[in-house]
């Protein structure tokens, strides 16, 4: 709760700076409020933008945010732990989700629940999983 005056009180000790970058978007939730009452504009990026982050990227207030598809890396973990399972080696391709720079333009979808890379990806590890259907 005081990572945005924290991050506002050091930006305006440090008025050279232009770029803020989180590890986690979840550091800047509340940031948009806190920059502007103190008069302090910069760009701002990082990791994992929540839903609350997500909507201030796409009403400009954050500049963008390094999106992961939750939902498909998932997915992808769990097919890689049946491989594994039943004595197959999951490929290098299969390490992780997919990665977006989601900037406000970007964010068309509801983020609620985070951003969709793949809306259908259910669907798709069915047909990796069945491909006889």
């Amino acid at each position: 709760t005081t990572a945005p005056q924290t991050l506002v009180n050091d930006l305006q000790s440090h008025p050279s700076t232009n770029v803020a970058v989180f590890s986690t978007m979840s550091m800047a939730q509340g940031l948009p409020s806190a920059m502007s009452a103190a008069g302090v504009n910069v760009l701002t990026i990082g990791q994992s933008p929540t839903p609350e982050t997500q909507q201030d990227i796409k009403a400009g207030k954050l500049t963008a945010g390094v999106a992961t598809d939750l939902n498909t890396y998932t997915w992808t973990m769990v097919d890689a732990g049946a491989k594994l399972v039943i004595g197959q080696q999951p490929q290098p391709s299969e390490d992780g989700g997919p990665i977006q720079l989601l900037e406000s333009k970007d964010i068309t979808f509801t983020s609620t629940a985070g951003w969709p890379g793949y809306a259908d990806v259910a669907q798709r590890f069915a047909k990796l999983w069945h491909p006889s259907q």
